[in-house]
């Protein structure tokens, strides 16, 4: 009489086989989302933050008074002001790649631009660039009326 009433080597070893091949392809399917979320993250967080630009841009243009911007494009940071551009509009943790300023037919890349009380719009092309890499461009124009 034989009595079998254990398990093999064999049939432990093929049980672990498939248990790992099972959290191999969970954890992978994991890290994967994870990694999605962290860039589609990373890429609502740029569009909100030129979107917070883009609004303080125009709360200064929708004032009577004339202001001043101004793009240093060795620090890659962009400031704004009313005597003098001194208040930044990007977060240190970002860098501002392109800030360019279409006004009345002249194209600013770097310096400091001086918009006026004119009426004239003002055409705005930003592009931001966070740690990871991610870029984001918007382009858009600002008008008084």
């Amino acid at each position: 009489m034989n009595n079998q009433k254990g398990m093999t080597l064999v049939e432990i070893l093929a049980v672990l086989t498939i248990l790992m091949i099972i959290s191999y392809i969970i954890f992978s399917v994991f890290f994967g989302m994870n990694k999605n979320y962290a860039q589609i993250s990373g890429k609502t967080d740029l569009q909100k933050e030129t979107n917070l630009i883009i609004s303080t841009i125009r709360s200064y243009h929708l004032k009577n008074t004339g202001y001043k911007l101004s793009f240093d494009s060795t620090a890659k940071k962009a400031f704004i002001g009313d005597a003098s551009a001194s208040n930044q509009l990007n977060r240190n943790d970002l860098d501002l790649l392109t800030f360019t300023i279409t006004f009345k037919g002249t194209t600013y890349t770097n310096g400091d631009v001086t918009i006026d009380q004119t009426n004239k719009p003002i055409e705005i092309t930003i592009t931001l660039k966070d740690k990871e890499g991610q870029t984001y461009e918007t382009t858009t124009m600002i008008k008084r009326y």
